[in-house]
């Protein structure tokens, strides 16, 4: 009975000695297996960063001329609309002249927001780039994040000086 217990006692350990080989490879595998999937994704950042990152706002320079029937406004609310009216009548033109006026007015500080939003996200990618530890892929992924700053910055240069002209 102690030579069988023995034997046993000595099956078990080489089936954990296995047991741990097998899993100190399955770990292998899967460290890199996860390895390659990071690199997939840092090369994906580097080809496309700017799937991450896109610039959205169109600014306002075409004027769509649409059929030349009225185009309702649902649920508008009829203190604004009186208001409009009166700017209108006090100015001597249309209250759709005041309408595309106002909106143009609106959608210009909307885009210029939202194209601040981004120009913030992408600095904070850049920022995020500096812990990464491989220099080639920062160095790309900097380089990309920039010019794709420098895009943004460029359309609301151009926004604000738009904005200013028609200010003045």
């Amino acid at each position: 009975m102690d030579e069988e217990r023995e034997e046993w006692e000595e099956r078990w350990e080489e089936f954990e000695k296995r047991w741990e080989e097998w899993a100190e490879e399955f770990s292998k595998r899967i460290g890199l297996i996860i390895e390659k999937a990071i690199r997939g994704a840092f090369r994906g950042a580097m080809l496309a960063p700017r799937a991450v990152v896109a610039v959205r706002p169109r600014l306002l320079e075409e004027e769509v001329h649409w059929h030349k029937r009225p185009i309702p406004i649902r649920n508008l609310s009829r203190t604004l609309y009186s208001r409009i009216r009166e700017i209108a009548e006090s100015r001597g033109v249309t209250i759709g002249e005041v309408m595309n006026e106002a909106m143009s007015f609106y959608l210009m500080r909307y885009d210029e927001a939202t194209l601040e939003r981004e120009k913030q996200e992408i600095l904070k990618k850049i920022e995020e780039i500096g812990g990464l530890p491989d220099p080639d892929v920062r160095e790309l992924l900097l380089r990309e994040y920039q010019e794709i700053l420098s895009e943004v910055k460029r359309r609301l240069s151009e926004l604000r000086s738009k904005k200013e002209g028609g200010a003045t």
